[in-house]
């Protein structure tokens, strides 16, 4: 392992690879010291450098207009409808279909003793002006003497975009985005999880929110294709 700051340098600890990167993102991404987080959540931030970027696959891109059009190329179909702003609850629903949860894990069912906590995400956004790296549109940010996490180019990830910067921060409010998976949520969600296949056998949680596990994008779509084919399966 090298240290990240300094690709050149002799090899450096394991113990200042840690101090130095993943305690202080830890606690500003998460609120919690990495000690009490689950192990599982170690691969996020790996402590290697690909040739060509962050990401190992040999090819790695976003749709060409963007992913929102190419949602709504998908629900555009004759066998989808769409209802929005609707309040839904599992005994709503027929217990005879199988049903995709992608919402929150804790908001099926009835569990008080579930541990099932979310970290939310603040966005601000400012005209694109200096950027510190000519090859990285996603730069992260460790250290404590900034309050963000990280920083995105979005002209270098979309180039029909405005070329505008938006700066992350974390919070325990706003949008569900990161699963708090601590060792006590791992083990309650667990547990969770079994007693909703013995309740709702048709009930399919799915997703970040829906599974509790943070997941790449590319994982989110991989797991969705793989459900899809199962689901197709077993309706034939």
């Amino acid at each position: 392992t090298r240290c990240l700051s300094d690709w050149s340098s002799d090899v450096c600890s394991s113990d200042l690879v840690f101090s130095r990167y993943y305690e202080p993102y830890t606690l500003k991404r998460w609120g919690v010291s990495a000690f009490d987080l689950s192990p599982d959540m170690i691969p996020l931030i790996p402590v290697v450098r690909y040739p060509t970027g962050f990401f190992s696959e040999a090819k790695v891109g976003i749709p060409s207009n963007g992913y929102s059009r190419a949602i709504e190329n998908m629900l555009d179909h004759k066998l989808i409808s769409v209802n929005l702003q609707s309040s839904i609850r599992i005994s709503d629903l027929s217990p005879n279909h199988p049903i995709v949860w992608t919402a929150r894990l804790d908001r099926i069912g009835s569990n008080p003793s579930l541990n099932c906590a979310f970290r939310g995400v603040k966005q601000t956004f400012e005209a694109l002006g200096p950027w510190p790296s000519p090859s990285a549109s996603v730069v992260n940010y460790p250290g404590q003497d900034v309050a963000f996490i990280r920083r995105t180019n979005y002209r270098m990830l979309l180039p029909w975009r405005p070329a505008a910067v938006g700066t992350e921060f974390t919070c325990d409010e706003g949008y569900p985005a990161y699963p708090m998976r601590t060792n006590l949520a791992v083990e309650s969600v667990r547990t969770h999880l079994a007693l909703l296949k013995a309740n709702y056998a048709n009930v399919i949680p799915h997703g970040r929110l829906g599974r509790f596990e943070y997941m790449s994008m590319s994982q989110a779509i991989e797991q969705s294709l793989g459900l899809a084919q199962q689901l197709t399966r077993d309706l034939r």
